[in-house]
């Protein structure tokens, strides 16, 4: 697992997840 960028914020990083996991959480 590469961090493309180790300042993204916590929400920045939460929406990306959410974006790649949206149909396990709907």
């Amino acid at each position: 697992m590469k961090r493309k960028n180790d300042n993204s914020s916590a929400e920045e990083l939460v929406q990306n997840f959410l974006k790649k996991n949206k149909n396990f959480f709907l």
